[in-house]
């Protein structure tokens, strides 16, 4: 299945499962962090997840 991710400014990131259909999602898991995220992205291979926060720091 396929996973969406979603960054937010109390530092979290929200991980959904995608239906085979495409047009529902389900909340799996939960990541927290401690600094607003302003931007998020996969790696090339889709494995890794990494973040910039408010502060500037780049998190993998």
């Amino acid at each position: 299945g396929e996973i969406i991710a979603m960054g937010s400014q109390n530092g979290s990131i929200y991980l959904f499962r995608v239906s085979r259909d495409g047009f529902s999602y389900k909340k799996s898991n939960k990541i927290r962090g401690t600094q607003p995220l302003v931007q998020l992205d996969w790696s090339s291979d889709s494995r890794f997840l990494q973040t910039v926060t408010q502060d500037y720091d780049l998190v993998f």
